[in-house]
């Protein structure tokens, strides 16, 4: 996974623990979850900045002016609440596992919880979702409501580009594969040839049509043995 890559998986981690487990043991970590979740805040912290410029945190034509800052409180410590609730069923699923002796990929991104595993589903239902979960967040508090759009579209962005590596990584491996296996025929394919003999014939004798019988039954013996072709 490539630095640029890391980032933007932290920026859409949040997200990502929300809707799915089964997650790498290096993908879903104790320090990632600290980390993300200051970086959250700041992000948090940056766009409400915006936002205070404006006037309002709350939809006023839905939110009281009294209730600004007790929604906006809420929605705020609410995500970090739901990040870490489901990011530590993750840690500890993963402690399980490991237990357990079963083995991931240690970047895998996550099964979904409630969706099937598909790639459309990785690639567009979840970051779609996340996206109108953001635009009904930002209907009632906008900072928030960004911040989850913004993430949504990076949570796209990521699985496209580990979708890409992965693939790319398991056309690499069968090539290495394939070229193992050609390399190690090699010795085989270079084995002195077998050569067909034709018994001799009498002196005086009609041998034509016996050489050709007698051609084609040896020939016939020779492809009916086993030979090593290296896969």
């Amino acid at each position: 996974m490539s630095l640029f890559t890391t980032i933007m998986g932290g920026l859409c981690f949040p997200l990502d623990v929300i809707w799915k487990h089964h997650m790498g043991e290096r993908y879903c970590t104790w320090i990632k979850l600290i980390v993300v979740t200051f970086a959250m805040h700041f992000g948090f912290a940056y766009i409400t900045i915006f936002y205070m410029a404006q006037g309002r945190l709350t939809n006023p034509r839905i939110i009281p002016a009294r209730w600004d800052d007790p929604v906006y409180a809420i929605a705020y410590y609410g995500m970090t609440l739901a990040t870490w609730i489901f990011a530590v069923k993750n840690l500890l699923e993963i402690r399980r596992r490991k237990k357990a002796g079963i083995r991931l990929h240690s970047y895998y991104i996550g099964t979904p919880r409630f969706l099937p595993d598909k790639p459309i589903v990785q690639s567009f239902v979840i970051p779609a979702g996340s996206f109108l979960a953001g635009l009904l967040l930002y209907q009632i508090v906008r900072p928030i409501g960004v911040y989850v759009c913004i993430a949504a579209v990076f949570q796209r962005w990521v699985y496209s580009r580990l979708y890409k590596e992965e693939r790319t990584r398991q056309m690499d491996q069968q090539d290495r594969e394939l070229l193992n296996a050609w390399r190690s025929g090699e010795a085989g394919r270079h084995a002195p040839p077998t050569v067909v003999q034709v018994a001799k014939q009498a002196p005086g004798a009609h041998s034509g049509a016996a050489e050709e019988s007698a051609f084609n039954e040896r020939w016939q013996q020779v492809l009916k043995r086993p030979t090593n072709r290296g896969g």
